[in-house]
């Protein structure tokens, strides 16, 4: 959905740089490895974030496959993909722009990423990825309404003005827009899933140190349940609970009281996300201290 799709971007974005963590490490350390490309310039003393076959991978992802396929959506369903705020009269210039904000936004994740990994800030650079999907699936649920999840589960503008209920969206599961995305997410997940593996275990072979140290044996399901776990237990279920209490307080309260419940029950030391980092990472090392990084960058 155009609403979503900036989040989204970001959080894939954000993931293809934590994937290649190491290798950033690495990379910003001087130290070459299979991931530089060569240039027939002068090598820069600091090697910019573009300059990797990590950030060509996000950006051939955020291109061929994803971009295209949020641009079908809006062409084919036209107020489903707008959470039906639009149709075909719109112009022509705010579609492009939708297309464009499909990449710059991945790139800006992969940037954000890179520079907090630069700085030390990695658990903080591993938050961008649940930070872009938090936004993405919020906008789902609650939208700028309280009605995202009523807007999603409609197939058209006329389903969701009238007499909405739990039957539309079971209705909705069987529609051509859902199949649509059914038949997206048998190329788009498994391309995703792969290709981040992928890079992830590159930088298993290569090693680090501190928090980028690798099990004697780390695991590519194990990594991956953590990122799947990472999207919709940590991100879905942040997005779920802050809708609720915003329901419940309103819009200024709500984000107070939901913002401290994310932090205890997500981001504290007690919270997932940091258990979930260092098995996103199959890292050796301790989560504790990770959360300093995050007091350092408020």
């Amino acid at each position: 959905m155009v609403q979503v799709d900036v989040f989204w971007a970001y959080g894939l974005g954000a993931g293809y740089a934590m994937a290649a963590a190491r290798q950033i490490k690495k990379l910003q350390a001087g130290e070459t490895t299979a991931g530089s490309i060569p240039s027939v310039k002068k090598e820069e003393k600091k090697v910019p974030f573009w300059k990797n076959t990590y950030f060509i991978s996000n950006l051939l992802y955020l291109g061929l496959l994803f971009a295209p396929s949020g641009l079908y959506l809006v062409w084919q369903f036209t107020s489903w993909e707008t959470m039906h705020a639009g149709d075909k009269t719109m112009p022509g210039w705010l579609v492009a722009l939708f297309g464009l904000t499909n990449i710059s936004q991945g790139i800006l994740g992969f940037w954000v990423v890179w520079k907090l990994i630069e700085a030390g800030k990695n658990f903080l650079a591993y938050l961008q990825v649940p930070a872009g999907y938090f936004g993405m699936f919020f906008i789902l649920v609650h939208g700028w309404d309280g009605t995202g999840y009523k807007r999603f589960f409609s197939e058209s503008v006329e389903q969701f003005q009238t007499n909405w209920t739990w039957g539309t969206a079971i209705n909705w599961l069987t529609s051509d827009v859902a199949i649509t995305l059914y038949a997206m997410g048998v190329i788009l997940i498994p391309v995703l899933i792969v290709s981040l593996l992928k890079i992830e275990k590159e930088g298993w072979e290569l090693g680090g140190s501190g928090e980028f140290s690798v099990r004697k044996s780390p695991s590519g399901v194990a990594s991956t349940i953590a990122f799947l776990a990472t999207v919709f237990v940590g991100a879905l279920g942040s997005a779920i609970i802050s809708s609720v209490i915003i329901h419940q307080l309103g819009w200024i309260l709500g984000a107070i009281v939901s913002g401290s419940v994310i932090y205890i029950l997500g981001i504290s030391k007690f919270g997932l996300f940091p258990i979930l980092y260092k098995n996103v990472l199959q890292s050796e090392s301790e989560t504790g201290g990770k959360l300093q990084s995050v007091r350092s960058a408020a």
